[in-house]
């Protein structure tokens, strides 16, 4: 799974790339000016290595794209080119420092995206067969143009196959980093804007957040606090996981404690290839237990002696925050 970073020249692109990384923005090329590898901070990794003390702790990792496309690089001639580049990512992290910076954004990718719609209606209109498809690429020009993302277009089972192989950029998972500058006071106005389009969207001051890293973690937060905003290096994680529909699960001993992501609604036996192929093939059943519940008695052995921890076949689905042992005949 990757993800670009997408916003005006200015904005604080590559302040959020720094936040999610921990480096600086380069080593890309063309429209990339930077990539990297973000660490998807969970706290019950942390908790549960209190408790296990492993020789190793792993968060789940996601690779970052800091995309220069919307920025100093944009030409309208480009825009074809531009937006099949963004068609790689699995999430777009727009960065924005207000409603009118947002929407000449927006456009753009609005935009792009009903030229495709129109060039396939005038290819179907050639043709003329098809008059269902015809139907469906008018009523998506029509959305468009009243500058709604195909995102919230509520196509039926039967429509969407015939857009199954077409890519839209406002398709695309998109979370918003609102970047409210120094000296200035978040837009209350452009934040009910952002609820009433449904985005996934956070509100902060990027450059505070980075100041604020070498800091414990508690007097991170009450100084982010202190300024009108809340941490938003957890917040931005958790929607870019509601963004992508993934889940986390948890394996844990004395080797190591590590964050798994899997699409929400796999099986035990399908997460179990996520560890490795061999458990997949091998499967014969799993041990599972909640974080949750785990973290009540902290101690797998007496998880177990108080029936806490749950024997589940191939079939069970995994749900975030599960501590799971695979037990494989490989």
């Amino acid at each position: 799974m990757k993800g670009a970073i997408i916003g005006s020249t200015g904005v604080g692109k590559s302040t959020l790339f720094k936040l999610l990384t921990g480096a600086d923005s380069r080593g890309g090329k063309g429209y990339i000016g930077g990539i990297g590898q973000a660490i998807l901070y969970d706290r019950r990794v942390e908790e549960l290595s209190k408790i296990y003390n492993p020789g190793k702790k792993t968060h789940a990792t996601f690779e970052i794209h800091d995309f220069e496309g919307f920025g100093k690089l944009w030409k309208e001639e480009k825009t074809g080119e531009i937006v099949q580049m963004l068609n790689q990512y699995d999430v777009l992290l727009h960065v924005t420092t207000g409603q009118q910076d947002f929407e000449e954004i927006e456009y753009r990718l609005i935009l792009a995206d009903l030229r495709v719609v129109e060039k396939r209606l005038e290819n179907l209109k050639k043709v003329a067969t098809d008059k269902e498809a015809i139907t469906l690429f008018e009523k998506l020009r029509e959305h468009l143009e009243n500058e709604k993302p195909i995102s919230t277009f509520p196509f039926s089972k039967r429509e969407r196959q015939y857009v199954q192989n077409f890519t839209f950029a406002t398709a695309i998972p998109r979370v918003v980093i609102y970047n409210v500058m120094e000296g200035q006071e978040p837009d209350s106005s452009f934040i009910q804007h952002l609820k009433e389009k449904g985005l996934l969207f956070n509100v902060s001051n990027l450059m505070l957040e980075i100041e604020a890293l070498s800091l414990p973690e508690e007097e991170r937060k009450e100084l982010i606090k202190e300024y009108g905003f809340e941490p938003a290096f957890e917040k931005i994680i958790e929607n870019i996981k509601k963004a992508l529909n993934i889940i986390t699960f948890l394996t844990a001993g004395e080797k190591e404690v590590r964050a798994w992501l899997i699409r929400k609604g796999l099986t035990v036996k399908e997460a179990a290839g996520k560890i490795h192929s061999d458990l997949e093939r091998g499967f014969v059943r799993a041990e599972v237990i909640h974080f949750d519940e785990f973290m009540k008695v902290g101690d797998m052995k007496k998880a177990k002696e108080q029936g806490l921890v749950r024997l589940e076949g191939k079939d069970y689905i995994v749900q975030d925050g599960d501590i799971i042992l695979i037990r494989s005949s490989i």
